[in-house]
């Protein structure tokens, strides 16, 4: 689908990998370092992963979708206290979607604890993340893992806003910053 949207759309930026590895003809892959200091303003993205955006997809029929990190946990939080939804899930989408990702269950478990304003530090767990889940990104034999990412991806509560997840009047998913 990606590469269809880009045949039509030559101006459509291409973003996604497989198992970590850029997808051939995408403009990036998943690495937040590869697009840090390049200005997507007004830019559409096509981005595909091999868990997340799987993810999306498959809770289609919720009836709100956000996307969430420990870049932006508070903000999620705070958005599901606004609006007090009556039910709320947490899903860690881990590896390849079929696998626990220890970055995933923090992020999980730091924003139920902020749900039930709970005081909970977890710069520990951050810094055990370096000898667990993100030790790959820390392998400097791991040519296509930038150290840089495990830094910008444990970046706690950088982001104030929430990326929600919707789809348009053609079904194709979208999300916008809200």
């Amino acid at each position: 689908m990606a590469y269809q949207l880009k045949q039509k759309n030559p101006d459509y930026i291409l973003s996604g990998e497989r198992k970590g590895i850029t997808l051939p003809c995408f403009n990036y892959g998943n690495s937040p370092s590869q697009i840090e200091n390049v200005d997507l303003s007004d830019k559409v993205i096509v981005h595909t992963t091999s868990a997340g955006t799987q993810g999306l997809e498959n809770a289609r029929n919720a009836s709100e979708i956000l996307t969430g990190s420990l870049v932006n946990a508070k903000a999620v939080a705070d958005y599901i206290k606004t609006n007090r939804f009556d039910e709320v899930s947490l899903v860690c989408m881990g590896n390849e979607g079929v696998r626990p990702n220890d970055e995933d269950d923090l992020c999980a478990e730091y924003i139920r604890n902020l749900l039930e304003d709970n005081v909970y530090d977890i710069t520990e767990q951050i810094e055990n993340l370096k000898i667990t889940s993100g030790k790959k990104f820390l392998d400097s034999t791991q040519d296509d893992l930038p150290a840089h990412d495990f830094y910008l991806c444990t970046a706690l509560n950088k982001f104030d806003f929430v990326l929600k997840f919707e789809y348009d009047s053609n079904g194709l998913g979208y999300i916008k910053k809200v």
